[in-house]
């Protein structure tokens, strides 16, 4: 039952309603349906969507360290336009990955480390 409330509250966000009328006209219809314990369950299903998300829409980059970010924007830039990103908003360091850089946006990966061929070269070699 939550569910339903975490995916109406998601709907109307979605539409543009404020947060203060839907907070509000959640709680009395939890009210007038005897459901108020669901309270802190559809918030944290809420927040716990919305931060999902978020998380999905950022777009992230890899490298080995900062000084190879600078080295690769090139790259990196091309990659984002590719995946359809503007900008890079979050940069990770990776020392796995060996060399080269790894960009994801919305589900999507442009895989260009070193690990990444050298996998593919290893699998390649091994069948």
């Amino acid at each position: 039952m939550a569910k339903e409330y975490i995916e109406s509250v998601l709907g109307l966000l979605g539409e543009g309603i404020s947060f203060a009328e839907v907070k509000k006209g959640l709680e009395k219809t939890l009210q007038n349906r005897s459901h108020t314990k669901l309270l802190p369950t559809i918030w944290r299903g809420v927040l716990r969507e919305l931060q999902a998300s978020r998380r999905f829409d950022v777009a992230t980059v890899y490298v080995t360290s900062k000084e190879a970010k600078q080295e690769l924007e090139k790259e990196i830039n091309a990659a984002l336009k590719l995946l359809g990103a503007t900008e890079a908003e979050t940069v990770k360091t990776d020392e796995t990955l060996v060399g080269g850089h790894l960009v994801t946006f919305k589900g999507k990966q442009v895989d260009a480390s070193y690990k990444s061929m050298l996998l593919d070269v290893y699998q390649k070699a091994k069948n």
